[in-house]
């Protein structure tokens, strides 16, 4: 039986679900890697392969598709809602 442990260090920030692209500029912001992959003698051998993969597939996906909002009917852009949610997929 598995289970998933999410670390505390990630909830510090009050405002942790609104978008804030800065907060990662922080100096004293913990780096990801230093613990997503483990640390020691039980550290992911894979932990470099699965990081170069994920920035190939989103610098693939940036080049390649135009990311953009969906148009109505006289072509002007839809404002989107955001809202989380614990789905995986969000239709």
């Amino acid at each position: 039986m598995g289970h998933v442990a999410r670390p505390r260090s990630l909830s510090r920030s009050r405002r942790e679900r609104e978008f804030q692209p800065e907060r990662f500029l922080n100096p004293q912001t913990r780096d990801p890697m230093r613990f997503a992959f483990g640390f020691g003698r039980r550290i992911c051998p894979g932990r470099h392969f699965a990081d170069n993969s994920l920035f190939i597939i989103v610098a693939h996906v940036l080049h390649t598709l135009s990311i953009e909002p969906p148009l109505d009917r006289d072509g002007q852009p839809v404002q989107l809602e955001f809202r989380y949610t614990t789905d995986m997929v969000v239709s």
